[in-house]
């Protein structure tokens, strides 16, 4: 509750609806810090739905990520910034150094030793139990 000589008048409650007030801990208004260029481009941005900065999301449809083509690409993309290009059909992000493909590595065959009832080396291990077998005979 605003403390008595902070009421709103109906016209400045119409109007908060569109500006809000900025209240301090205790409900006072007070003056909110202007915005420099960049936050208004970045505000102006979100408003209009082209902000990369912030994905937006759809009950039927999910979150939708940047799209670009693989022949032009985020210009600067900073690390960890993710997008899908629509010519390669791949989701790709930026890891500080470079870009990345994300699910390049799926369908590889296993390296190294294997373990468990397998022995021996990928990609050709035998089944310990069976090489117990064969060499018991």
């Amino acid at each position: 509750m605003m403390e008595r000589g902070h009421e709103l008048t109906p016209q400045l409650m119409l109007l908060t609806e569109y500006f809000p007030i900025v209240m301090d801990g205790s409900g006072n208004p007070v003056t909110a810090p202007a915005l420099d260029p960049t936050q208004l481009t970045d505000l102006m941005s979100l408003i209009s739905g082209t902000s990369g900065k912030y994905i937006g999301t759809q009950t039927t449809a999910g979150a939708t990520i940047p799209s670009y083509t693989t022949v032009a690409p985020p210009t600067a993309p900073a690390a960890g910034s993710f997008w899908y290009d629509s010519v390669a059909k791949q989701l790709k992000y930026y890891d500080g150094t470079a870009t990345q493909t994300l699910g390049t590595a799926a369908g590889a065959s296993p390296t190294g030793a294997a373990a468990g009832d397998l022995a021996g080396t990928y990609p050709n291990p035998t089944v310990a139990a069976l090489a117990r077998l064969i060499t018991q005979k």
